[in-house]
């Protein structure tokens, strides 16, 4: 459903963020997700499954900014 309902660059929405598996859909399709979740243990659960993707991302954007064309 997000590939479907979500343009790239659009933003998800999750009002039941669980674990992050909507966040981590959203991060492979290049979109933005916002997740809320209430219980703090499923919170840090999405935050470490997130974390390298989140990481990666940053990577990706330094690294076309660096680049050099000599």
């Amino acid at each position: 459903p997000i590939k479907a309902c979500c343009p790239e660059d659009g933003i998800v929405l999750d009002m039941f963020f669980g674990a992050g598996t909507t966040g981590l859909v959203a991060l492979k399709q290049n979109k933005n997700f916002i997740g809320i979740e209430l219980n703090s243990e499923y919170i840090e659960i999405a935050k470490k499954r997130l974390k390298p993707y989140l990481e990666q991302i940053k990577l990706d954007v330094v690294g076309k900014g660096s680049e050099s064309n000599d």
